[in-house]
């Protein structure tokens, strides 16, 4: 069984091939099992011996057939078992490897040729469509609405195609639906299209990204760096909302920690959001060889991987890493990346200019008073708009005030943790490292990051709030999503 046959001689039925040669939908139900071609070649090989053993039998008893004795019957007799075992051998190597002649291989293979046609009728209530979607009926339809998407969507999978391009057609209800479900599944097309949209999974994917990269350019303004400007009249706001939190009792193990020895009076305070930022495992960039039959590596490939290799998140790993500005009702105000995960946070804020953005806000907006955000200790540098914690130097120790601002400003810069973790908890795909791959797919896979950014802030809009937004917290809700769609001035447009 080393050479591959396609068509059996002897029944005339085509042959399962080899895995390596079949299509990924075929595999599932054509492709031979390691199990089934052993079972075959030991059939072979029998069938050869007991072939042999009947012929040696048939010619020795041919031999004597002028002698009739015991012998010779049993020569005779020995013969014909052994055909007839031999025969047993062909049917069960037919049955491991024959493709039955009324075999659908479509249907076998997993590829369910109908599609279901999913859409918001679908679900009977809201309650279930938020359970597959994390958004009810109405959410969704505000979001169709926003990005103005028409009733059917047609998209290009074949440009060559004559005399016109060819398109897959979806409905936009369920074209969005399918998006959600693979973001807050972490599954795959196929898996979806199998169990639950029906079609080809190579149509869904082509729906997928366009759909991604719709929501990503659509939604820019609201989640870009250029976001700030929508939330700077709001600044004294937010910033009053976190003095009111460091004003409070907030109890911790080893004592309750209060500013009330060291108030702060209203007005004084100037911080305003929350700033750090975070990783997400990618592939390693580059592996693999240069091709299928090659085992040189792809050219460049350390190069690659090192731009891409963080120290500091779990040991040494590939990753991608983006900067948040994170405001007290719970909202991710403006992302900058993903950008590769070499990167340091100071440096991710440098290059993002959030600082002179800031300062350019606030000479706008506030007649030059500075409103900063905060960040932890590896952003400590000389800023205009971004603060950290209060520093001693040399013959100076910290004042009583300046050790009660760091204390509670622990706490209250841990929010910016809180969004990540809810992302985290919504999309599970942002923690799916096989998907993430930056050969070929580089820009769907930053488009995916910023949109679940902006999906978890709609969904704080939609729950009205989360942990940090609530009374032992900042007390500060979010918008409505209504209002956090209508945050989209023509000026902020990103070309």
């Amino acid at each position: 069984m080393d050479t591959m046959v396609a068509i059996n001689p002897l029944t005339g039925l085509k042959r399962r091939l080899a895995r390596r040669h079949l299509p990924r939908k075929k595999r599932q139900s054509l492709a031979s099992t390691v199990t089934s071609r052993m079972c075959s070649s030991q059939a072979q090989d029998s069938y050869k011996a007991f072939m042999c053993l009947s012929h040696l039998n048939l010619v020795t008893a041919f031999m004597m057939s002028n002698k009739r004795c015991m012998v010779y019957t049993f020569l005779l007799h020995s013969a014909i078992t052994f055909f007839t075992k031999a025969l047993a051998m062909l049917r069960l190597d037919s049955a491991l490897m024959d493709i039955p002649a009324n075999h659908d291989t479509k249907k076998d293979s997993g590829h369910n040729k109908r599609l279901v046609g999913i859409d918001l009728s679908t679900y009977s209530n809201d309650d279930e469509c938020e359970s597959f979607t994390r958004f009810t009926k109405r959410e969704i339809t505000m979001m169709l609405d926003a990005m103005q998407l028409p009733d059917d969507i047609r998209v290009v999978y074949d440009w060559n195609a004559a005399p016109r391009p060819k398109c897959y057609k979806f409905g936009r209800e369920g074209l969005l639906i399918y998006m959600l479900r693979y973001l807050s599944t972490a599954t795959t097309h196929k898996h979806l299209a199998d169990v639950e949209f029906g079609g080809d999974s190579k149509r869904w994917g082509t729906g997928y990204n366009w759909m991604i990269n719709k929501v990503d350019t659509h939604f820019a303004p609201i989640i870009g760096p250029a976001a700030l400007q929508i939330w700077a009249t709001n600044f004294p706001h937010f910033a009053e909302c976190i003095r009111k939190y460091l004003m409070k009792d907030k109890p911790r193990k080893h004592g309750p920690v209060s500013m009330k020895d060291y108030p702060i009076r209203e007005g004084e305070f100037n911080v305003f959001s929350i700033t750090d930022c975070t990783a997400y495992e990618i592939c390693r960039p580059g592996s693999g060889p240069a091709t299928d039959d090659a085992p040189k590596r792809k050219d460049d490939w350390w190069i690659k991987q090192r731009t891409h290799y963080d120290g500091h998140h779990r040991a040494f790993e590939a990753c991608l890493k983006i900067l948040t500005i994170c405001l007290p009702n719970g909202l991710t105000a403006a992302v900058y990346g993903p950008t590769a995960g070499r990167e340091e946070d100071k440096t991710l804020f440098r290059m993002a200019e959030f600082d002179d953005y800031l300062a350019d806000l606030c000479v706008r907006f506030h007649g030059g008073r500075p409103y900063c955000t905060y960040g932890d200790g590896t952003f400590a540098g000389y800023w205009c708009c971004l603060r950290t914690a209060h520093k001693s130097i040399r013959g100076m120790p910290l004042t009583g005030q300046q050790e009660a601002e760091n204390a509670n400003m622990t706490s209250a810069r841990e929010s910016v943790e809180f969004s990540y973790a809810r992302a985290e908890e919504l999309w599970p795909y942002l923690n799916k490292k096989d998907s993430k791959k930056l050969e070929g797919n580089a820009s769907k896979v930053v488009a995916e990051v910023r949109v679940m950014c902006l999906l978890t802030n709609f969904k704080v809009c939609c729950a009205e709030g989360s942990t940090m937004t609530g009374e032992r917290v900042f007390q500060c809700p979010p918008p409505t999503l209504r209002q956090c769609l209508d945050m989209m001035p023509e000026q902020l447009q990103i070309t």
